[in-house]
């Protein structure tokens, strides 16, 4: 009978030693993988917001090239923004 105590003692002191482990273990690695988590999507919002940037430069180039070749490119310019500007009162006077 003394053998089949402490063979369950035994048990109960393995069960507990593997909880502590698991805890131990979850109380580690839980935070580290929120932290991957995080990291990846901040990396996937930079990869974007580069990529946003890159287009906007690529077209900030296209309007210096247009810019330099004809002499006029000014007052185009201007001209296209007042229309624009017109269209954006227009569209917010309709939506008001």
């Amino acid at each position: 009978m003394s053998r089949e105590k402490a063979s369950q003692k035994h048990r109960v002191i393995e069960f507990v030693l593997w909880g502590a482990v698991i805890l131990a273990g979850g109380y580690v690695l839980l935070p580290a993988a929120v932290e991957l988590v995080q990291t990846r999507q901040q990396e996937g919002k930079e990869q974007a917001d580069a990529a946003e940037r890159e287009r906007i430069l690529r077209i900030e180039q296209q309007r210096l090239d247009l810019f330099s070749k004809d002499p006029d490119a000014a007052a185009k310019k201007a001209e296209l923004l007042r229309l624009q500007s017109r269209k954006d009162n227009l569209e917010e006077e309709t939506h008001d």
